[in-house]
């Protein structure tokens, strides 16, 4: 029956992230259900992690990603988009301590950046991951991962930029 298919929902929750701001928040709703119906889907997790990404909730976003992990350590998109969301939580945090512009010495701007160093290091860590795997890869095998992504021809470009967002990250740390 269709009360018992999660695409249903998956393709409302499209719809409403494709609309931008905050009718991620009418998306994530319609995900979870679909992810209750289909726990173990890892493509039901990325679509949520992606309407929490477009809320700049990066932080709730890694965690979906992580577990996803758990499912399917070797997805090479999955490990991207982690690397993605823990570069731009940490870009966030960096950002977010600029701004309030703390008196040097206040204890928690130091765990704040400190929070931010460990952020970037692991975003640097996947994106080393994902280099390395990438590099191993028959074409072949890069062209299906692809294959699998919203924009195969961007996700390739991507692939070729991981090394320069690993450096970069190491750098922030």
């Amino acid at each position: 029956t269709d009360k018992d298919d999660p695409s249903i929902y998956v393709n409302l929750g499209h719809t409403y992230v494709e609309s931008g701001g905050h009718e991620a928040r009418k998306a994530i709703a319609l995900y979870e259900k679909a992810r209750k119906m289909k726990p173990t889907d890892v493509s039901i997790r990325m679509y949520l992690a992606r309407a929490h990404f477009e809320l700049k909730e990066f932080e709730r976003c890694v965690g979906i990603l992580s577990d996803a992990l758990q499912f399917s350590p070797e997805d090479i998109v999955l490990r991207y988009n982690l690397a993605m969301s823990l570069e731009s939580w940490g870009k966030a945090l960096i950002s977010e301590e600029i701004k309030i512009d703390r008196v040097v010495g206040i204890e928690s701007g130091k765990d704040h950046m400190e929070r931010a160093v460990g952020v970037l290091s692991s975003a640097a860590s996947h994106f080393g991951h994902v280099n390395e795997r990438w590099g191993q890869m028959p074409q072949d095998a890069q062209k299906d991962a692809a294959k699998g992504t919203a924009n195969s021809v961007k996700f390739m470009e991507e692939m070729r930029r991981v090394k320069a967002r690993q450096e970069y990250c190491e750098v922030k740390v």
